[in-house]
Parts: C-alpha cells; sequence; structure tokens
C-alpha cells in the first residue's frame, strides 16, 4: 500500500533567519487514536516550543479529527497560542487533509517572517472528508486519506509554507496493515511525505533546535 501513496513535492530547507522569529502553524492532530497522555504530552512540547520561540515569533493554530477548525484567529501570541492548544480535547476519525487545508488558511494577522507548518501527528489518515472514516478495515480508506493528506501538504509548499511534520504517539491500532510491522511503516512513510522528504522526531527541545 506504500506504493500507493501519492508523491510528495520537497524536501524544503529551513528559512533564512528562522531563529530570528517565524510565522509557526500548527496543524495538530486531536483524533481518537492519540491517547490521554499522548494528548497531554503534545500539548506540552507545542506550547514549550512556542514559548522559546515566544520573542520575535507569532503562532496560528487549527485542530483536527473528525472535523477541522482553527483554534485561534490566525496568528497570535505565545499567551494566547498556548492557550488555545491547552483546551484541545480528544474527537473521533483523522481528517488530515481538511487539518491542513484550514490551517493553510488561518493566516490572519501574518507578517513578514517566514511560514513554516508544523503537522503534529501519528501518520494515521482514515478520512478523506469532514465525518468519513469507514470503513477502518479497508486499506484504501486510509490510502486514499493519506493520499488527501499529501496533496493538501504539497499545495501549502506551493503557497509558500515550510511544512515539517511532527510524530507525535503511537500508529492507529486500527490500521489494517499488520504484516511485519506494517502498521508503523505505513505510518512512516505517510510522515515522510507530508514533511517533504523526512519527519521530525525525538523531544520537542530538539525539534525546536531544528
Amino acid at each position: 500500500c506504500i506504493a500507493l501513496l501519492t508523491a510528495h513535492t520537497g524536501p524544503q530547507n529551513n528559512p533564512p533567519n528562522a531563529c530570528s522569529g517565524i510565522d509557526a502553524n500548527f496543524v495538530i492532530d486531536r483524533s481518537f487514536s492519540i491517547g490521554s497522555t499522548e494528548l497531554s504530552q503534545m500539548k506540552g512540547g507545542i506550547t514549550s516550543f512556542a514559548s522559546a520561540l515566544a520573542g520575535g515569533s507569532k503562532f496560528s493554530g487549527t485542530q483536527f479529527s473528525t472535523t477541522a477548525e482553527g483554534i485561534t484567529t490566525g496568528y497570535q501570541s505565545a499567551a494566547t497560542f498556548n492557550a488555545a492548544v491547552n483546551g484541545i480535547s480528544t474527537q473521533l476519525f483523522t481528517w488530515t487533509a481538511g487539518g491542513i487545508s484550514t490551517g493553510a488558511g488561518n493566516v490572519a494577522n501574518d507578517t513578514a517572517n517566514p511560514d513554516m507548518m508544523f503537522i503534529v501527528t501519528d501518520g494515521s489518515p482514515n478520512s478523506v472528508v469532514s465525518g468519513d472514516g469507514l470503513p477502518l478495515g479497508d486499506p484504501m480508506t486510509w490510502v486514499n486519506a493519506a493520499n488527501a493528506a499529501i496533496t493538501a501538504a504539497n499545495n501549502a509548499r506551493a503557497a509558500g509554507f515550510v511544512v515539517r511534520a511532527v510524530y507525535a504517539g503511537d500508529p492507529d491500532p486500527n490500521l489494517p496493515f499488520t504484516e511485519l510491522g506494517g502498521e508503523l511503516a505505513f505510518t512512516q512513510a505517510v510522515l515522510t511525505a507530508l514533511g517533504g522528504g523526512s519527519y521530525l522526531s525525538g523531544t520537542w527541545d530538539q525539534i525546536a533546535q531544528n
């Protein structure tokens, strides 16, 4: 099924002078496969990241699951963004494409700083449109949803975003690719495509350094 994934654009270098300030556009997975402990860790990591970059940066937030919607009105201060992130709660399916497209449009109050999008997800899309995540036992449900998400990430790159995928949590246990570690392999392939050739993992301190 990995061979059926849409080709991605990229790779992209970090923009020049990114450490002086960026417009950071976060697209955050809140689907059911992100467990409560993982969601708590993800919130802590994202808010710590924003606080570390607060000086010259602004932050936009979009959450996605069965639906996708902004949690900020465009780019805001780190404090406003962090309060919105801490209010995220779990939903159900994983409409990654909707999250990316919604995030790419959540850009009010943008500045002259470089635009970077961080897609924070477990890499397990299962919805092509809002509310559609069935049948979970059909591999093509996941392939089609992944391809929609990769296309949305390609579109974000074409619109001027430097796009980074950030691995959060574990692969969705409903993924129907259990042979030879297929769940993890599929997830890694999706994350790589979303990120334009690579993805970020590890501690949030390490991600901020990168």
